[in-house]
């Protein structure tokens, strides 16, 4: 059972670009409704919130999926078909294993992008993930 501090984590690639991040996620996510409906449902119904994580490559997105399927977390894989079938993104099951797995991955859009680019100008919104990473 997904309780309210239970978050879905969407985890992409920080090697592809911001644009292919936001839709990989996507179709994770809708990999996720598709395979886990219930737990979603759950989710759906006391959280709804969502993080969006990257790692640096396929190898580490990999590593995370293994992972997760030894402690036994509900996840979802995408493999992009304009990559070959490479993999992508993966969405995790909204529990507290998922949160130890994922804690100190960095944001999508995080620091990294964030304080260094635009929105730079604007540290009250970013001031907090700056200075975690």
């Amino acid at each position: 059972m997904c309780s309210r501090n239970d978050k879905l984590v969407l985890v992409t690639r920080a090697d592809l670009p911001v644009g292919m991040q936001a839709a990989q996620v996507a179709h994770a996510l809708r990999q996720f409704v598709e395979e886990h409906a219930q737990i979603e449902r759950e989710w759906f119904a006391q959280s709804n919130t969502l993080v969006l994580v990257k790692v640096p490559n396929e190898v580490a997105l990999s590593r995370l999926l293994e992972r997760a399927q030894f402690f036994r977390i509900s996840a979802s894989a995408f493999r992009e078909p304009d990559l070959d079938g490479e993999l992508t993104a993966l969405a995790l099951q909204p529990c507290g294993v998922t949160k130890r797995l994922t804690r100190d991955l960095p944001l999508i859009g995080g620091c990294d992008q964030a304080c260094n680019g635009p929105l730079a100008c604007r540290p009250d919104r970013f001031e907090a993930i700056c200075r975690t990473a």
